[in-house]
């Protein structure tokens, strides 16, 4: 009689692994996933955002040295 209640209770710990831990690890291998794609796409969006602060940079100081010479144009 020990020996049906230990394999039934044994037989219920992998019964309920392969219900509930098996398909948890499932969703989490699923959202790490999720969540190295979303690192890589908030990386090339921190990467163009650098880019278009320089670019920005850039256009600004030749606006201003087109200020200047517009001034000494108009002297």
């Amino acid at each position: 009689m020990p020996f049906i209640a230990a394999g039934a209770f044994i037989l219920g710990l992998v019964i309920a692994y392969l219900l509930f831990a098996r398909s948890a690890n499932n969703r989490a291998n699923q959202y790490q996933d999720d969540l190295k794609a979303a690192k890589s796409l908030l990386d090339d969006a921190q990467k163009e955002r650098e880019q278009l602060k320089q670019e920005l940079a850039d256009c600004q100081y030749k606006m201003k040295e087109l200020e200047k010479d517009l001034r000494h144009a108009q002297k």
